[in-house]
């Protein structure tokens, strides 16, 4: 067996079930021999900022020597990604040897009613544990697939910390139409008397959090309160923000952080409460030197990410209107005096009507509405009705878009931002990285 055709064995099953269950992800892993029990966890969910808040822990936890788990999802450029270790993706290698492992209990379970169909994110969630356990690494970064009580990964009873990063409108046909509703599914990691650090909350989402954690009896942190972060605004416009941060045991000032927008520095403050609060249970410490050096060296490919500087080409994986909104705010605020060139597309199941009369705000950008491919890609006839916003045109190929903007772009004046979909992302960034533009 090859990677592709591993890979591709992953790919074939279902992605969604329409009866959520924790019990067939369950079953698998009772099979391998629960791998994740013996594990330390740092589990988080959240609408946005879940992927970031797992860079940044990565890094922090490596700079103290940790060999540090990860599991995160949409991949940018690999299948491989989702999994590794030390920031290095998983092998082809041991990843064939896991589906292989695989495979065989798989088919089993298919055999048997109650536990047939089992999803590409539990199986992948179920190698990543028997992965990490067989790896022996010291802690595991656990991002939430989607939601919380249901998700693959909520099949641990005791971690470290729990965390929310951010609550907002996404996938609400799975997760409900309101706050409350998505806010109930978010919590339903919760364990008993485990550590809950509150990222920054509506005040209805923050409240039905903390009565859920203290019915636990968890200890919350909220954001703002039991630690703080105060944006100073950007280091320059190629190296990121800066920013003081406080929480019960850590004061610093004038950190930076190379990752681009205000919204990074509420992120990165995030991790470093749950950073503080693991190292306080171990009995350890990092000096603010140390943790500056660590947040210098965190890299997020596709989100805020510069790919280039001349011409400066941004590219971020805003696939969502909490999301775009955040985007819209940073390019206001940062590249004012820029001419930008906005590359848009994004998968029909996503709010693209809110996404894009958001991105249409900004005074200073043409947007250009496009699709890629994945199937599941907003079409360009869904487009049509957008004609008559003044600053929006339609482009059926991205690449022609793409080419024709570099073409006559001003490098000191303009600039190109990519966004929309991470799949979207992941396209333009290996074409980018492939050289034919």
């Amino acid at each position: 067996m090859d990677v592709y055709t591993a890979i591709e064995w992953i790919h074939s099953r279902k992605k969604f079930t329409n009866e959520p269950t924790l019990t067939r992800v369950q079953h698998l892993l009772h099979t391998l021999g629960n791998p994740e029990t013996g594990l330390k966890i740092v589990h988080i969910a959240g609408t946005n900022g879940k992927g970031s808040t797992v860079a940044y822990l990565s890094r922090l936890f490596q700079e103290l020597g940790y060999n540090v788990g990860t599991y995160t999802s949409p991949y940018v450029e690999s299948f491989n990604e989702r999994i590794g270790v030390n920031g290095t993706p998983i092998s082809d290698h041991e990843l064939i040897s896991l589906i292989q492992k695989m495979q065989p209990l798989v088919q089993e379970m298919d055999e048997v009613e109650e536990l047939s169909g089992t999803t590409e994110f539990e199986i992948t969630t179920a190698m990543m544990f028997e992965y990490f356990s067989k790896q022996e690494v010291d802690i595991v970064i656990l991002e939430v697939g989607l939601g919380g009580i249901y998700d693959s990964t909520n099949v641990i009873s005791n971690p470290l910390v729990t965390a929310i990063s951010t609550i907002g409108y996404d996938h609400c046909k799975i997760l409900g139409s309101s706050i409350e509703e998505i806010t109930k599914q978010k919590i339903g990691i919760f364990k008993p008397k485990s550590p809950v650090v509150l990222g920054n909350l509506s005040e209805e989402a923050k409240q039905l959090c903390i009565e859920y954690a203290h019915s636990l009896y968890c200890p919350v942190y909220i954001y703002g309160e039991d630690y703080q972060a105060k944006y100073l605004g950007p280091s320059t416009r190629t190296t990121g923000e800066r920013f003081n941060y406080k929480d019960g045991v850590r004061s610093m000032k004038r950190a930076s952080i190379p990752m681009i927008g205000r919204h990074q520095v509420e992120n990165v403050a995030f991790a470093l409460q749950i950073f503080d609060i693991v190292l306080k249970r171990d009995n350890k410490s990092l000096s603010n030197s140390d943790v500056q050096h660590a947040l210098s060296k965190v890299e997020w490919p596709g989100r805020m990410e510069i790919y280039q500087n001349e011409p400066l080409i941004i590219l971020d994986g805003a696939h969502n209107l909490p999301a775009i909104t955040r985007l819209t705010q940073t390019l206001q605020e940062e590249y004012s005096d820029y001419h930008i060139h906005v590359l848009f597309a994004a998968l029909s199941y996503k709010d693209y009507d809110s996404m894009i009369k958001e991105l249409s705000t900004l005074d200073n950008a043409e947007i250009t509405l496009t699709t890629f491919d994945v199937s599941k890609s907003v079409p360009v006839e869904s487009f049509e009705s957008y004609d008559e916003l003044t600053n929006v045109q339609i482009f059926n190929n991205w690449r022609h878009a793409f080419f024709e903007t570099l073409h006559d772009i001003d490098e000191e004046k303009e600039m190109v931002v990519v966004t929309g979909s991470l799949y979207f992302i992941s396209e333009v960034r290996q074409f980018l990285k492939s050289g034919l533009f």
